[in-house]
């Protein structure tokens, strides 16, 4: 595949590439390797991205944690 690129080609995918990560941020996550290897493998499984899973759970628990409700007395 990456063989058929052409100089333009690759241009192109480093411009979108660029542009895609504009505005975002990275963090690095220690786990054991034997979780990270369950978990690149599940994600190939069902063709997602570790990184979109671990972007949806961080985005979903930041909503579910904002603004967490006052205990009941």
């Amino acid at each position: 595949m990456w063989e058929d690129l052409t100089c333009c080609d690759l241009e192109e995918l480093e411009l979108v590439t660029r542009e895609s990560q504009e505005g975002m941020s990275s963090i690095k996550v220690v786990i054991p390797e034997d979780l990270k290897g369950r978990f690149k493998s599940l994600c190939a499984l069902r063709h997602v991205t570790m990184n979109d899973v671990l972007s949806d759970f961080i985005e979903q628990w930041v909503k579910e944690n904002e603004n967490p409700s006052q205990p009941e007395d």
